[in-house]
């Protein structure tokens, strides 16, 4: 989900991510990184689905880990 917020905000500014597919290559970055396949993801997206407390607390973090690199962006 960062990725695309990441990706969303990048793209604005470069559209060349856009015809490049740069948000498929940043996902099958985050995969390898984490060493999880899209399988995975999707069972954990799942999970989180089923269970909606850890879901928000989830997206909280990830709102607000957006909120600073988008502070430290602009600072820039």
């Amino acid at each position: 989900m960062q990725a695309d917020e990441y990706y969303t905000r990048a793209s604005l500014m470069d559209s060349t991510l856009r015809l490049n597919k740069k948000n498929v290559q940043m996902y099958q970055q985050i995969f390898t990184i984490n060493k999880v396949d899209r399988i995975d993801f999707y069972n954990t997206i799942d999970y989180l689905e089923r269970h909606p407390i850890e879901f928000k607390q989830l997206m909280d973090s990830v709102n607000e880990v957006s909120k600073r690199e988008k502070r430290t962006q602009f600072q820039h």
